[in-house]
């Protein structure tokens, strides 16, 4: 434990030594297996908090009768994060981040779906992790971040999805 609690202050302390963020909020679009609309503003120099609206549909994404294309379901998400931001060596603009949240959704079920079977809307709502890369353009109002965004579905079925990678291209709409 005090491993842990040494840990988190040096990350927490570095997190407020290191150069400042170049914008305030952005808005773009999150493609992945879960893909949708994304904004991000910094409440702090290091600290930003994030919101998604995603989707998982594909359509009658099916693999014949073994199974779904990345769990297609009809439904949306709405994600609320917390994220910590730091800078990767000298280069503007080029940071790492991690942080978690929480999200609700509401799925449509369907007959032979590996997480919602019955033919319902389910309610789903659970924890977020996320850690990635994120590099704002000098110059220019663009921000890039590619991630990874496991969730842990609590409601509903207890369920993980593990494979929530995302790219994001957001517009810098306040400095």
């Amino acid at each position: 434990m005090k491993k842990l609690l040494l840990l988190l202050t040096l990350v927490l302390g570095f997190a407020y030594t290191s150069q400042a963020q170049d914008y305030k909020t952005s808005l773009g679009l999150r493609l992945g297996w879960g893909y949708g609309f994304t904004i991000k503003h910094f409440v702090s120099d290091k600290i930003a908090i994030e919101g998604i609206a995603s989707t998982r549909y594909f359509g009658n994404a099916k693999i014949g009768n073994s199974g779904y294309f990345g769990h297609s379901s009809r439904g949306v998400n709405i994600t609320g994060l917390v994220e910590w931001h730091f800078p990767i060596g000298n280069i503007d603009g080029f940071q790492w981040f991690v942080g978690g949240g929480v999200h609700v959704g509401f799925w449509r079920g369907e007959n032979g779906h590996p997480n919602y079977p019955e033919e319902r809307t389910y309610f789903v709502t659970g924890l977020d992790a996320i850690g990635g890369v994120q590099y704002t353009l000098p110059k220019k109002p663009w921000t890039f971040q590619v991630d990874i965004k496991p969730v842990i579905n609590l409601v509903n079925g207890f369920n993980v999805w593990a494979d929530e990678i995302g790219i994001t291209a957001r517009y810098v709409i306040g400095k």
